[in-house]
């Protein structure tokens, strides 16, 4: 900002567009999204306990508040417990392998 405020300070000054409230709410609907998601494909993939899935899940539906005090909570909350797990955990549980078709012919036999 400093260098905008020095190169162009009428930039600064103007009223707020339609342009720019739409650019916000998407980035806030993305942003939801995008953690949303990532907490579905954890749960349904079954690589990350189902409790952080969860509330990583729950803290992206309420992440289109993040910026308002009491919303990013759960975010940041389900987070830090997801990097404190991968940080703890001895043993990486092994992905479940359903019906992927890996290179070749057909489907890749289960390591045990």
């Amino acid at each position: 900002m400093p260098w905008l405020a020095d190169e162009a300070p009428a930039a600064l000054s103007t009223e707020p567009t339609l342009l720019l409230a739409l650019g916000a709410v998407g980035s806030y609907a993305l942003f939801s999204l995008g953690w949303t998601a990532y907490g579905l494909a954890g749960l349904r993939a079954g690589v990350l306990p189902r409790s952080i899935s969860t509330g990583i899940a729950l803290g992206g539906v309420l992440g289109f508040s993040a910026l308002l005090a009491p919303y990013g909570i759960p975010l940041g909350v389900a987070v830090l417990a997801l990097g404190v797990w991968m940080l703890r955990v001895a043993e990486r549980p092994e992905p479940r392998a359903v019906g992927y078709v890996g290179p070749g012919v057909g489907p890749t036999p289960r390591r045990r």
